[in-house]
């Protein structure tokens, strides 16, 4: 086990650098946790939240934090008085001034239980400039004892003035094979079958809580039956279709602006794969899970026929992201692709 945060898989040397400076009482007063969607954030959030609070803190004989203290225990449940989640409400899609005003008059509160409070904002990149400048103040001289912990999903958004204010955590990215052994050592992927396993190790793009999310969701059937629209559309864009063919495949695909756009995404991945895929046999593959399939469908579809489709699908999204009738465009789209 490891001796720092073993709630939080990989991330060794950020684990051991972040757990040495808490048990030396040198913490930081603020984070920025950096990463996708089932990264780990959050986790790795409420662990440092955990072990800046542990009972057992500097114990030789417990993992920091030891995750099984009162303090821990009701820490990782979320139910610490003294350890706030700031969440974009529902409707909304930005995190406006009001609720960083809201978190940060009650910084200032004495903390219930604690020596000290730990606030965590999810979706940091999603405040407004407003936000970012109101949690600023706090952020230059905050009150003893609080920490601040933002998770973003991209920090480009996030204003330099704070992101110079906190330390910087980027959570790692695992290969598809080493989320795999997660999933198997963790008995989570006994009920998949290999290709079901392929798929969501890929889709899972890294993230060690997206696999896992990903193993009894819906999600992955859904993903799977896109990816039998994008097979189709490849199949279509081999070199000497007939146009009967090329015709029925794209104008079966969905009316809707929502379900194609994914469709047509994951089809450029596939479509980048073929190019890639003729330069070097180790290029990391966005939508095939068998690196010879792609080789078949680069060598009966050409690269520079793959390139060209592939900007014609980049024109597509683009009318479609500028309310483009979506039956008009692909008729138009199905005509091109005879042309190339």
């Amino acid at each position: 086990m490891s001796r720092y945060f073993p709630a939080v898989y990989g991330n060794e040397n950020t684990k051991n650098r972040i757990g040495k400076a808490i048990n030396d009482k040198r913490a930081p007063h603020a984070f920025l946790i950096d990463g996708g969607e089932g990264a780990g954030k959050l986790t790795f959030a409420l662990s440092i939240a955990a072990a800046l609070n542990c009972e057992r803190q500097g114990s030789a004989e417990h993992s920091l934090p030891c995750g099984s203290c009162s303090s821990c225990k009701r820490i990782l449940n979320k139910i610490h008085p003294d350890v706030k989640i700031l969440e974009k409400d529902s409707d909304k899609a930005t995190i406006g001034v009001r609720q960083i005003k809201d978190f940060r008059e009650d910084m200032f509160l004495s903390p219930t239980e604690a020596d000290g409070k730990v606030y965590i904002i999810r979706d940091a990149e999603k405040m407004t400039v407003e936000a970012q400048n109101a949690l600023l103040i706090v952020l230059e001289e905050p009150p003893q004892g609080t920490k601040i912990i933002l998770l973003a999903s991209g920090c480009d958004k996030i204003l330099t003035t704070i992101k110079s204010r906190a330390q910087y955590i980027s959570m790692e990215r695992f290969s598809e094979s080493e989320l795999g052994e997660y999933l198997e050592e963790n008995h989570l992927s006994s009920g998949l079958t290999k290709e079901r396993l392929s798929h969501l190790l890929l889709l899972a793009d890294g993230r060690i809580g997206r696999a896992i999310a990903l193993v009894n969701s819906e999600e992955l059937e859904e993903w799977e039956k896109m990816r039998e629209d994008c097979f189709s559309l490849l199949y279509s864009f081999k070199a000497g279709a007939e146009s009967s063919l090329i015709y029925r495949t794209v104008t079966g695909l969905p009316d809707k602006r929502q379900l194609i756009v994914p469709i047509l995404e994951q089809t450029q991945n596939a479509l980048r794969d073929l190019i890639t895929v003729k330069y070097s046999e180790r290029a990391p593959m966005l939508f095939f899970t068998n690196t010879n399939e792609a080789r078949d469908y680069a060598d009966t579809i050409g690269r520079a026929r793959a390139q060209r489709l592939f900007d014609l699908i980049s024109s597509l999204l683009e009318d479609f992201s500028q309310n483009a009738n979506v039956n008009a465009a692909l008729h138009s789209f199905a005509a091109t692709i005879k042309e190339i």
